[in-house]
């Protein structure tokens, strides 16, 4: 990404899982709160730090079951 915002977020995303349960608590709560339509995008180019990182992703979906979520990735 090359456009200086979008790294900005990017680098807030990463940031925040120094505190991955407030990262996680967070999340749930702007998708609940602040998103439209049924279907979440999680992050533009599969960026799953950790298997420990997947985890928390799928609590916060749970905490949503009304959504749908979709996790892009390329990594192998």
């Amino acid at each position: 990404m090359i456009l200086d915002n979008t790294q900005k977020g990017q680098w807030n995303n990463l940031l925040g899982l120094k505190n991955p349960h407030q990262y996680a608590a967070a999340l749930a709560f702007q998708i609940k709160h602040h998103s439209e339509g049924d279907l979440v995008r999680l992050f533009g180019s599969g960026d799953i730090q950790s298997a420990h990182h997947f985890a928390l992703l799928a609590d916060v979906a749970r905490a949503n079951p009304e959504k749908y979520y979709w996790l892009a990735t390329r990594e192998h």
